[in-house]
C-alpha cells in the first residue's frame, strides 16, 4: 500500500538526518521525491528531488543522482513542461553515459507518459516510442509495456483507433493482474469501446476501477473515473456520469491537476452539476464549460485530437454540428454520431446522411480496417488459431476482433458472418476460401 510505503519512507528520512550527511540519505530523498511525484504532489517531489540532488553532487553519486534528476523532470513537467523534459533529459544523459539502463527506460517512459498525461500527444508519441525500443533492446518489460500502454491511449486520442486497439490488447494480455500498465492500457481499452460502441466497455473499466482504487493514486483514479463518466455518457445515464465525475473531481482538484480536473468537472457539466469550473482547469475544457464551443475545437485541433474537436463542435451552431458528424464518422464513432444525428433531426434539420459517408458505403458495417482484415481470413475458412498465425498476433486479440465484428454485423455464428460479409462485398483475398468452421 501506498500510505504503507510513505510511512516507511518518512521514518527513513528521520532516522538518517540524525545523522551525518550521506549517500543513504540523497538516497532517501530521492525515494521520497517519487513517491510524492506518483502522487502527483508535484511541489513536494520538486522539493524533495532538489535535496536528493544537492547530496548526489555532494557524494559523486551518479545513479542516484540520474534518478534523481528523473523524477524531479516528471514532477516538474506537470508544472513546467519544458522544465520538466529539461530536467529528464539531463537525467537520461546521465543514465546513457554510465550504462544505468534500467534508470534511461524509466526516464523514457516518464517522457512519454507525462507528455501524454498532459496532452503533448505528439511528443509523447515520439518519446513512448524510444521507450518501447529502448526497453525491448535491454528486455526491461516493465517499462515496455507500460510505455506501450501508454502508445495506446495516446493513439487513441490521436484517433489512431486501429492502432490503439491492437496495443491495448496486447498489453492487456501480456501484464498480470495487478500492475499500473494493465490499468492503463484497461483505459485506452475501454474508452476505444465506448467510443466506437463495441462490446466490452464494461468489462474493461470495472478491472480498471478495481486496480486504480487499489493503487489509491491521483495518476490512476482520475483516468478511470473519467472513462466511466464518458462511457455513462455514450450510454445515456447522467446520474452515472455525474457520480463518476464527482467521485475524483475533489482529488484532482486538491492536487491541482489541469487535465484530470478539467475533464472530470466537464462530464459534471454535461450531468447538469458542475457548481464552478475548477482552477487550474486545461484550456479546451475550460472553454467548453464557458460554452466557447468554436475556440475549445480549434484547441483540441491543435492538440491532434479529432474526437474531442468534434464533440466540442457538436456543442455548437448547427453548421458546426454536421462539421462534427462528418468527423464522428470518419472516426467510426457511432454512439457519439448517431446521437448528434437524432438531435439535428429533433431541431428540424432533413436531408441528414443515415450514418454512411461515401467512403463508407462499402463498409455499411462501419468495420475498421483491421476487423475486414480478420473476417476476410475468416471467410476464407481459417480458424482463429489460423488467422492470429498469418497476421502475427495472439488468439485472444483474434477473438476480440471477432467479437466486435459479431456485434457490428449482427450475427451470433461464423456461417452467419461470413453470409453478412458476402452481402455487404467482403470476400476472401484469395480463392473462393473454405467452408467456415
Amino acid at each position: 500500500m501506498n500510505t504503507e510505503a510513505d510511512a516507511a519512507s518518512r521514518r527513513a528520512i528521520e532516522l538518517l538526518e540524525t545523522l551525518p550527511a550521506s549517500v543513504q540519505l540523497a538516497s532517501a530523498y530521492r525515494v521520497e521525491a517519487q513517491l510524492r511525484m506518483l502522487n502527483r504532489d508535484c511541489e513536494a517531489s520538486v522539493a524533495w528531488g532538489t535535496k536528493a540532488i544537492r547530496l548526489a553532487e555532494q557524494f559523486g553519486h551518479r545513479e542516484i543522482l540520474a534518478a534523481a534528476f528523473g523524477t524531479l523532470g516528471t514532477a516538474t513537467m506537470f508544472i513546467d513542461y519544458d522544465a520538466g523534459c529539461a530536467h529528464l533529459r539531463r537525467a537520461l544523459d546521465l543514465a546513457l553515459a554510465d550504462g544505468l539502463h534500467y534508470i534511461a527506460a524509466n526516464t523514457y517512459s516518464n517522457l512519454g507518459s507525462g507528455s501524454g498525461e498532459v496532452f503533448r500527444l505528439r511528443d509523447a508519441h515520439r518519446y513512448l516510442e524510444h521507450a518501447i525500443s529502448f526497453a525491448h533492446q535491454h528486455e526491461i518489460d516493465f517499462y515496455r509495456n507500460y510505455a506501450m500502454a501508454w502508445l495506446a491511449l495516446c493513439e487513441m486520442y490521436l484517433g489512431r483507433w486501429d492502432d490503439a486497439g491492437e496495443h491495448a490488447v496486447d498489453i492487456v494480455e501480456q501484464t498480470t493482474h495487478r500492475t499500473t500498465s494493465r490499468v492503463m492500457a484497461l483505459v485506452a481499452l475501454g474508452r476505444l469501446r465506448a467510443r466506437r460502441g463495441d462490446p466490452g466497455v464494461a468489462e474493461a473499466l470495472n478491472e480498471a476501477l478495481e486496480l486504480a482504487l487499489a493503487s489509491d493514486t491521483l495518476q490512476r483514479i482520475a483516468p478511470v473515473r473519467a472513462a466511466r463518466a464518458e462511457a455513462a455518457y455514450l450510454r445515456g445515464d447522467l446520474r452515472a456520469v455525474a457520480n463518476e465525475a464527482q467521485a475524483a473531481l475533489a482529488l484532482a482538484t486538491s492536487h491541482r491537476h489541469p487535465w484530470f480536473a478539467g475533464e472530470l468537472a466537464y462530464w459534471m457539466q454535461q450531468a447538469g452539476t458542475l457548481d464552478a469550473t475548477p482552477m487550474p482547469c486545461a484550456e479546451p475544457f475550460a472553454l467548453q464549460i464557458s460554452g466557447r464551443w468554436r475556440e475549445a475545437a480549434t484547441a483540441w485541433a491543435d492538440l491532434g485530437c479529432p474526437y474531442e474537436q468534434a464533440r466540442a463542435l457538436g456543442e455548437g451552431d448547427a453548421d458546426a454540428q454536421l462539421e462534427a458528424l462528418a468527423l464522428f464518422e470518419e472516426l467510426g464513432a457511432r454512439p457519439a454520431a448517431d446521437r448528434l444525428r437524432r438531435q439535428l433531426r429533433a431541431a428540424g434539420l432533413r436531408g441528414l446522411p443515415r450514418g454512411m459517408r461515401p467512403s463508407t458505403q462499402t463498409n455499411p458495417h462501419q468495420l475498421t480496417a483491421r476487423e475486414i482484415e480478420v473476417l476476410r481470413l475468416l471467410c476464407e475458412g481459417l480458424k482463429n488459431s489460423e488467422i492470429a498465425e498469418r497476421l502475427c498476433r495472439s488468439v485472444r486479440t483474434v477473438d476480440h476482433h471477432l467479437a466486435a465484428i459479431f456485434t457490428k454485423l449482427g450475427v451470433a455464428s461464423r456461417t452467419e458472418a461470413v453470409a453478412a460479409a458476402v452481402n455487404a462485398g467482403i470476400r476472401p483475398q484469395y480463392g473462393q476460401g473454405r467452408k467456415a468452421i
